[in-house]
């Protein structure tokens, strides 16, 4: 029976079976005196073959063919897929220059920033370095001041708080 039937009519059925649910296989073939496993054969081979209508087929096969022409850079072009435009190389060697310029005087900057800021790293830690040695040399300088000591035991020479001392100086 399948045999009497044509393509466009299969692909039609199949088309119409494939709009509609499960249920709507069996009321396509009835509509169109076909049986349902006519129908369901039809609609896998159209499955199985729509790819074949947009061109699917062909996917993964290399064509060659041959392109006569008197362009050569468009004989060149279909055969590559682009078009050689060539460089432009006065722009090329401008922004390179552009860019070590750039680079350069970026450099040309950063060194003295940089020495700038070694150097007053440097002049602090010298201040502070100053400072503490200058606190060191005052707290040995009060102690010495408000402490007993022996000066020249020989001579008999001895050292009393500065205050004690002020105080004696006072009274007598």
């Amino acid at each position: 029976m399948s045999s009497t039937h044509t393509a466009e009519f299969k692909a039609k059925v199949a088309l119409e079976a494939l709009s509609g649910n499960k249920d709507s296989v069996s009321e396509v073939a009835a509509k169109y005196d076909v049986t349902t496993a006519e129908v369901e054969a039809w609609v896998s081979e159209l499955q199985g073959n729509a790819t074949a209508a947009f061109g699917g087929s062909d996917q993964g096969q290399v064509i060659d063919v041959e392109i006569e022409s008197d362009n050569d850079a468009f004989v060149h072009a279909v055969n590559y897929g682009v078009e050689d435009e060539g460089l432009n190389m006065p722009s090329i060697y401008m922004w390179s220059g552009i860019g070590i310029v750039a680079v350069v005087v970026f450099i040309a900057v950063l060194i003295p920033f940089a020495q700038y800021s070694l150097n007053n790293a440097k002049e602090n830690a010298n201040v502070t370095s100053s400072y503490y040695e200058i606190e060191k040399l005052t707290q040995e300088a009060d102690e010495r001041l408000n402490s007993y000591g022996v000066v020249d035991l020989e001579e008999g020479v001895y050292r009393i708080p500065i205050d004690e001392a002020i105080n004696t100086l006072a009274v007598d």
